[in-house]
């Protein structure tokens, strides 16, 4: 295709103004839908070994992700915000369910590439995790979301290491922003009392301490519900297995986001997530968090007491089904289990509870946290009185040797 050849040459140039005009007219032409016909036909003909060409999905890709190198990577440039906007539609297009159908995988030729080029991408800004606040670090975490994590057959194509400097990624722009928000509750404080002190009406007082965190906190807060999700999404579709340690660091990192938000006592849909994300490892890797899980546990307890009497369907389910993996894994100490005891029981014994003949999914989380906790009591009990058995058994039997030997030597 001439007008891609075109407009290679232009994103090659070393002026500036030729690679802007490079950007407009592709902008332009992912306007035209002869343009992605075009596209959509060539992708379709390509055979496995069959060589790249620009006039291509993964082609054209190819061709942006390899300026996006030179600009970002080698230049130390940012992309403006024409550049942004067709690096969103570039991983848009290609695979829009509208005129491709579902389940279309016209990128799956650079999958891999592009995972390791947006990386590096974010990789590139200091401190580590900045990167995901730039304008385009903005667009990479929605090509993440919405194209390319969702695709497993894209996730496969990528690497364990790739995977795990994402998430390291999110996690530190994570604690960046718990920072953000806490810096700013702090100063909404600061402004609540210094009113107060200046003999402000209580009702004014109260007002700035309700709405004093301001345009930029709440933008935080947004985001952080934005990178809960996308955490969520690349610790699902990881392409194997994470190193051991890594996951450690990694549900250590979850559980103390959580114990956070529990200070705040505000349980919604940012502990759904981080709650789904913790689990998800639980499941996965049960048996390399087992020598970790009380310690893991310690920090939850109060915040699973505390946020037991939640009515947010979501969250509860979440809540146990933490509970229960915790237990199976051996993460409660026996006070810790009583405890948990004590809620459960108090549950299914309340008053106006009624069971569904089928059970929804919360009454069927809470019966198997009972059913494994009741097991767990029962088991735990048994192997109490078996050790208690042997015992006696061990000290008859060594008195009745003794007592053997005493008869032997008096005969």
């Amino acid at each position: 295709m001439d007008v891609v050849d075109s407009i290679r040459r232009q994103l090659n140039s070393g002026k500036a103004k030729d690679r802007k005009e490079g950007l407009k007219q592709l902008d332009l032409q992912l306007d035209s839908p002869q343009f992605l016909h075009q596209l959509d036909t060539n992708t379709a003909k390509l055979w496995p070994q069959d060589r790249l060409t620009f006039g291509t999905w993964p082609g054209l890709l190819d061709m942006f992700l390899g300026f996006l190198q030179r600009e970002v990577l080698e230049a130390g440039r940012q992309l403006d915000a024409a550049g942004n906007k067709v690096l969103r539609r570039i991983f848009m297009e290609a695979d829009d369910a509208g005129r491709c159908g579902p389940g279309s995988c016209n990128l799956l030729r650079r999958a891999g590439v592009a995972f390791d080029k947006l990386q590096k991408v974010l990789e590139a800004s200091e401190p580590p995790g900045e990167g995901l606040g730039t304008p385009v670090g903005r667009e990479l975490v929605a090509v993440l979301s919405k194209v390319l994590l969702p695709n497993a057959q894209y996730c496969q194509r990528s690497t364990v290491a790739t995977f795990q400097g994402l998430i390291e990624e999110v996690m530190c722009r994570c604690e960046s922003l718990q920072q953000r928000i806490a810096a700013a509750d702090d100063e909404a404080a600061r402004r609540s009392s210094a009113a107060t002190a200046a003999g402000r009406l209580a009702g004014q007082g109260a007002a700035a301490g309700a709405f004093g965190r301001g345009k930029e906190a709440l933008a935080a807060e947004a985001e952080l519900h934005g990178m809960a999700g996308l955490l969520a999404g690349l610790l699902g579709g990881v392409p194997g297995q994470l190193v051991p340690q890594f996951v450690a660091d990694t549900a250590s990192f979850l559980v103390e986001q959580l114990k956070w938000l529990g200070q705040q006592r505000r349980y919604g849909r940012l502990d759904v997530q981080l709650l789904a994300s913790l689990n998800g490892l639980l499941l996965a890797y049960g048996q390399e968090l087992r020598p970790h899980m009380a310690t893991l546990h310690s920090p939850l307890q109060q915040y699973m007491k505390q946020a037991w009497g939640e009515r947010n369907v979501r969250f509860k389910e979440a809540l146990l089904c933490y509970c229960r993996l915790a237990v199976t894994l051996g993460g409660l100490q026996p006070r810790a289990q009583t405890e948990l005891l004590t809620l459960v029981s108090r549950d299914i014994s309340a008053e106006g509870l009624t069971w569904d003949l089928q059970g929804n999914k919360l009454q069927q989380q809470l019966a198997a946290l009972a059913a494994t906790l009741y097991y767990q009591q029962a088991f735990t009990a048994a192997a109490a009185s078996s050790s208690r058995t042997r015992h006696t058994l061990s000290s008859t039997g060594a008195a009745g040797a003794a007592a053997a030997a005493g008869a032997a030597s008096g005969g």
